[in-house]
């Protein structure tokens, strides 16, 4: 009885003392500022999607063009996580969640944006590449 007692009472200390795994919001991996390139991708497209339009890695829900969120390589990763994106030229920025990996990612710390993201930093659809600045927030 006295064992029992003893093993119980040494769980109950663990369960208290052990951290939580699972947050509303994600703990920030790396605080430093990224200066890299953003690009920005069709959700709705069946061939830039690999033939799942509207869907991200990070979870089962649909996403089109005018949601608010964000891509990088090794998402998978960081799934959930706020990040601010800045256009280092105007200066306009936006937060949006990390729900996507980015596999055609090419820059080092890229950002790949649906179109809605991309036109909110001012870039316009049809340039390639925008210099940015992204961290975990």
């Amino acid at each position: 009885m006295f064992s029992k007692t003893i093993i119980a009472a040494a769980f109950a200390a663990l369960a208290v003392a052990a951290p939580q795994r699972y947050q509303n919001k994600p703990q920030v991996d790396d605080a430093s500022v990224k200066s890299t390139v953003a690009t920005w991708y069709d959700l709705d497209s069946y061939s830039e999607n690999d033939g799942y339009p509207n869907q991200v890695y990070c979870n089962s829900d649909k996403y089109h063009n005018d949601s608010p969120i964000a891509a990088i390589k090794g998402g998978k990763n960081h799934c959930g996580q706020m990040i601010r994106v800045t256009n280092k030229q105007t200066g306009n920025s936006i937060e949006v969640p990390i729900l996507d990996e980015c596999a055609g990612c090419s820059h080092a710390d890229q950002v790949d944006l649906p179109k809605s993201v991309w036109n909110e930093l001012n870039a316009g659809v049809s340039t390639g590449m925008l210099d940015i600045e992204w961290q975990f927030i």
